[in-house]
């Protein structure tokens, strides 16, 4: 599995530990992980956001993440998905949720990862069991720093 980022002009990034963080969450959270798996991780301003966020799901407001699975989960061929951020909405979100950015940013990373493998958060069932997977993983990478 590779994860190719293309880091933000706002802030230094540890590479690293959030292609850590993605590897592990999809290792543990998808049955058999395809090693043609490639996730993209894109920070965007909040312009792209909006376009993003209103091209594909019809909301014409900008969000801190989206992420997009372009294909299943098979062997047979390379498997592509995407998460795109935006700082600017997560500094906003930080300040709002009494945080540093670092653990907001990290927040937003897991709830990208768990939508690549395949969690949502539609109903309240889905929405609490993600809540669950969120918290466990902000806990397991509490001392990792990724900013």
């Amino acid at each position: 599995m590779e994860t190719e980022i293309i880091p933000p002009s706002c802030c230094k990034i540890v590479k690293y530990n959030i292609k850590k963080i993605i590897y592990i969450i999809l290792e543990e959270q998808i049955d058999k992980i395809n090693r043609n798996k490639i996730v993209e991780i894109i920070f965007i301003n909040e312009n792209e956001m909006r376009k993003y966020n209103r091209t594909y799901r019809k909301i014409n407001k900008t969000t801190n993440i989206l992420t997009f699975n372009y294909s299943k989960f098979t062997d047979e061929e390379i498997v592509l998905s995407s998460i795109a951020l935006c700082m600017t909405v997560i500094e906003r979100r930080a300040k709002l949720h009494n945080c540093s950015i670092e653990v907001e940013l990290k927040r937003t990373l897991i709830h990208g990862a768990l939508h690549v493998a395949g969690y949502d958060h539609i109903n309240k069932k889905e929405r609490n069991r993600m809540q669950e997977l969120e918290n466990l993983y902000m806990n397991k990478f509490k001392k990792l720093n990724i900013l």
